[in-house]
Formats: C-alpha cells, structure tokens, sequence
C-alpha cells in the first residue's frame, strides 16, 4: 500500500515559486531539447525542462550532476525541492523531449501550473496507468481482430495480451479503489506480462506488434518510477496507436483536474 503524496507538499507558495520559475525560462528562451542543460559562455544557463528547473532550484547540486552525467539527480532535485513525485518528474522529461519545438516551451510552463496544489498524486499514477492498460488492451483486441481478418493462423501472442491486458485493467482499478498499488495482487501479471514480453521477443520481426505492446504492459506493470512515462512514450512512438505524446499531455492535464474536484 502507498501513502497519500500531496502536491506541492500542500504549500501553494510553492507551486507559485515553480510557475514563476518555469514562466520565467520560456521567456527567457532558455530550453532546449535533446540536452539535459549546460552553462553558455555569457553564464546563463539552458536545458531542457527538467534541467533548467533543477539548475535554478539547486545550482550547485545540479551543475555536480551534469559534470557527472548523474542525470536522474537532477530529477531527483526537482522532485525534492517541488514536492513532486518521481515518476510525475518522468513524465515531464518525456513529454517535453517528445513534444513539437514549436509547444515545448508552453509546456514546460503549464506542467507546473496544472499540477492541483494538495493532491494525490499517487491517485493520479495509478488512473493513468489504468488509461494506458485500457489503450494497451484496445490495441491487442484490435490486432487480434486485424490479423484474423488477413490470416488463418492463430496468434497466441496476441491473445494472452488481450487477457493480460484486461486484468491488468481489473487489477488497475481496484487498485484506485483501494487507494494504492497493491503489489502482491499484481506480482503473478507482472511475471507473466515478462513471459509475454520474452516471447514476443523470440519471435523477432514477425511479432512487432505483440512486442510493443508487451514492452508497454510490462513497463506500466513494474514499480520503477518510469514505468508511466516509459510506457507511454513506448505506445507514442509505435506505428499501432493513436495516442499521441500531445494525447498523453491532454490525458495527464484531464487526470490532474479531475482529481482537484
């Protein structure tokens, strides 16, 4: 069982310190994608959302990290200073790199500002890792119903991730109404989304589908604090679904406000 994670610490001072910061970098030009950040020869600093956030909360801390390639500190400085949960620090990193140039910038300033000062933030982990169970199991139904149309053979990669994908949904949601990640109800579906994955991996080309869809199950099942981001972008990159980084970002802010009301 996981405790409540409140917001901001339920300090509103803090989210408005964050806001101001994150304002203050898009307008300063001070992002940019594909680095974490690094010191220009006028002594000002740009990076990319979580880097800038992390230099300007810790400057000392965050400039030992990046000498060190130690890159997850500089989640973790944000995560610490904010009172924000890892994972959500994960999500912003992923999102912001997979975004257009063109609303990179807007992002990084409305993350923060979307975030509920006081909320669950715990809660908020598991509804999106519902909503990525049900596009994991709409995407195994709609496969298997594809390739029945185009083969004869039966695929039974595909069918055990539809039920895997299903209870995965089930566990999710009782999860939610329990108030937390139950880990001994999800450990048996964790080994066998690992069976899945490993199976779809032996099968190689042939079996791409299956394989990114296994991938993102396994990852949304695990308890690393990337499993959400990690999923996601697994499922925005691939050819087989809709959903969009820019879907994602909707989904989280759609997420956020419910869970204020």
């Amino acid at each position: 069982m996981t405790y409540p994670t409140p917001a901001y610490n339920n300090d509103p001072q803090l989210k408005a310190s964050a806001v101001e910061l994150a304002t203050a970098h898009a307008q300063q030009d001070s992002l940019q994608s594909g680095i974490y950040g690094h010191l220009k020869r006028d002594g000002t600093f740009t990076g990319c959302s979580v880097g800038c956030m992390a230099h300007d909360l810790d400057p000392t801390r965050a400039e030992d990290a990046l000498a060190h390639e130690d890159y997850h500190d500089l989640h973790r400085i944000v995560s610490e200073e904010l009172g924000l949960p890892l994972w959500l620090i994960e999500v912003e990193d992923r999102l912001f790199e997979n975004l257009p140039a063109t609303e990179s910038n807007q992002f990084h300033a409305d993350f923060f500002t979307s975030i509920p000062v006081g909320i669950d933030l715990n809660i908020v982990e598991l509804k999106l890792r519902l909503a990525l169970a049900i596009v994991i199991h709409g995407c195994a139904e709609y496969a298997v119903a594809d390739y029945a149309e185009r083969s004869t053979d039966y695929n039974p990669l595909l069918e055990n991730l539809v039920k895997l994908a299903e209870e995965a949904v089930l566990t999710t949601s009782l999860d939610i109404a329990d108030g937390g990640d139950n880990f001994t109800r999800t450990k048996s579906l964790r080994i066998r989304a690992n069976e899945a994955l490993g199976a779809a991996i032996r099968g190689g080309s042939s079996q791409y589908i299956p394989l990114v869809l296994a991938e993102a199950l396994f990852l949304v099942l695990g308890s690393s604090s990337e499993r959400v981001s990690m999923s996601m972008d697994r499922l925005s990159r691939s050819t087989i679904t809709t959903r969009s980084t820019k879907w994602w970002w909707n989904k989280l802010k759609q997420t956020l406000e419910e869970s204020a009301s």
